[in-house]
């Protein structure tokens, strides 16, 4: 689900709440303009009238009837009309873009979709931040309102790159608005280092559960049966087990000619290592393992055996359809450790 869907839903559940609220309210008699009206009388025209049997008769239930379902439209009305005035809640933001630093960042774009339509869309503003990274919308209105904050030659897909928030009610995650001037919500970016041209792909490669060794290639982002810069292997004891049971499982990471290290530094540590590098590495999952999963995630460095260097986002998936998912990034020049990706400069478009 991408940001903008998310602020849909989150409005959606929101207006779901609204319309909990009320259908769980009991209506209430009706009234006149003035006052609520006094308990039925003996001269009341809705008086119960005897019956053999002491119940209401069939003139007393369909006046009943007919009074419930006014108090019924009276309530869907008034509901109707709450959902358009939190629809027309008043939006005034501020914001400011910085980099990592805390420097301002001028000429960032900004994109601000406030949730202004009940039926499910948005209006969308768009502003550039000016040179003490300063931007603000007012004017508009909506449920909340979701910025998002880019620029070219900075990483804009982060947690502090947008955010969600929340004008006419608290909406799930959504942070409180920034209507002053003096308080903006601040967006933080990332600027980029040197960069350059890499060759990356993501690929699923399905495995025997027998050991049987599949290779995957970095140049291609192909599988292949024989050979490839990297080999897996896996074994898994998953048949005659239920689908929600236990079982043993463990595969094996090999670079043939070359080895493989773990990405231990930070999401922007893109410098690989010069050593330290093992031939293999190794998953073991024992059934009786407190932590057990069937899916697990590990992040390397690759030197290739060609002297070539990568990292490897790996994830093996075991039993069942038994596979591993590879997100590789080659530098194709040989002894250069630079692995950091600019998709601009991908080679493998």
């Amino acid at each position: 689900m991408d940001k903008k869907n998310v602020l849909i839903f989150a409005g959606i559940i929101g207006l779901a709440i609204i319309l909990f609220w009320f259908y769980l309210r009991k209506p209430e008699a009706v009234v006149s303009n003035e006052k609520k009206a006094e308990p039925v009388s003996t001269s009341s025209p809705v008086k119960p009238i005897a019956t053999p049997s002491g119940q209401p008769s069939a003139e007393q239930l369909k006046k009943m009837s007919e009074e419930i379902k006014v108090a019924h439209e009276a309530t869907l009305k008034q509901q109707t009309e709450t959902v358009k005035e939190l629809f027309m809640t008043p939006i005034t933001f501020y914001g400011k873009v910085v980099d990592e630093k805390g420097n301002p960042i001028e000429g960032a774009k900004a994109v601000m979709e406030p949730v202004d339509n009940s039926s499910g869309g948005s209006s969308k503003f768009e502003k550039l931040s000016d040179p003490n990274g300063l931007f603000s919308i007012t004017g508009t209105h909506g449920l909340s309102l979701q910025v998002t904050v880019s620029k070219s030659g900075y990483y804009n897909n982060l947690p502090s790159s947008w955010g969600t928030f929340g004008y006419a009610m608290a909406m799930g995650d959504a942070k409180p608005p920034h209507p002053q001037s003096s308080d903006p919500a601040v967006f933080v970016l990332r600027k980029m280092g040197v960069t350059v041209p890499l060759i990356k792909w993501r690929k699923d490669v399905r495995l025997q559960k027998d050991g049987t060794p599949m290779g995957y290639n970095f140049t291609t982002g192909q599988g292949v049966m024989n050979g490839g810069d990297i080999v897996v292997e896996a074994w898994a004891k998953d048949q005659g087990v239920g689908p929600n049971d236990r079982y043993d499982w463990h595969c094996r990471i090999s670079v043939p000619g070359g080895g493989l290290v773990a990405k231990a530094g930070g999401e922007f540590d893109f410098q690989a290592p010069e050593n330290g590098y093992a031939p293999s590495d190794e998953i073991n999952m024992s059934a009786t393992d407190d932590h057990w999963q069937s899916q697990v995630s590990r992040q390397y460095y690759v030197k290739l055996s060609s002297g070539q260097y990568a990292r490897l986002d790996f994830i093996m998936t075991a039993g069942g359809y038994n596979f591993f998912s590879a997100t590789s990034y080659l530098n194709p020049t040989p002894g250069d450790r630079n692995l950091e990706f600019d998709a601009s400069k991908q080679l493998n478009k």
